[in-house]
C-alpha cells in the first residue's frame, strides 16, 4: 500500500469521525430542547399586562407598562 493511499485512508477516517461527532452534537442538543409551551398560560398571562409603544420624535419605539 503507497503512502498517497494511507494518507487517503487516514484523512477520510477523520473526516468520517468529524461528521459522527458533529451528528451526535446536533441529535443531543435536538432531544435536550425543551417542548413547545402551552398557549392557554401564555393568553392568561398576557392578558393580565397591559403596555403601551410610544414612539419618540426619531422614531424609536419606547415600551411602557
Amino acid at each position: 500500500m503507497g503512502w498517497g493511499r494511507r494518507i487517503g485512508l487516514f484523512a477520510g477516517g477523520l473526516l468520517l469521525l468529524a461528521l459522527l461527532a458533529l451528528a451526535s452534537v446536533i441529535l443531543a442538543d435536538r432531544a435536550a430542547q425543551p417542548g413547545p409551551p402551552d398557549a392557554r398560560i401564555l393568553i392568561a398571562r398576557a392578558a393580565r399586562h397591559h403596555a403601551r409603544i410610544r414612539r419618540d420624535s426619531w422614531g424609536v419605539p419606547h415600551i411602557l407598562g
